[in-house]
């Protein structure tokens, strides 16, 4: 993938890349949930598969707290418990 300073950049239209795929970012939303919670998200597409990619910030004691997740949608029944 990109830098980080890029990603967060990235707009609807733009490809990037992961795992060895080229992605299409087709949406990105920003949830600001309180002062101390923001989260983007981009939609990605490739082929029909869709995946999602989800920066949280949050102001913690310490400082700011960054995570960087990327997660594929899947069916429940795909899931073995």
């Amino acid at each position: 993938m990109a830098n980080t300073s890029t990603l967060e950049t990235v707009e609807k239209g733009r490809f990037i890349s992961s795992h060895g795929l080229e992605w299409c970012v087709i949406d990105k939303t920003v949830s600001k949930e309180s002062d101390s919670y923001l989260e983007r998200q981009w939609t990605l597409t490739h082929g029909y598969e869709e995946a999602y990619l989800v920066k949280s910030e949050e102001k913690k004691a310490g400082g700011l707290e960054e995570i960087w997740v990327l997660t594929r949608k899947t069916n429940l029944g795909e899931i073995t418990y």
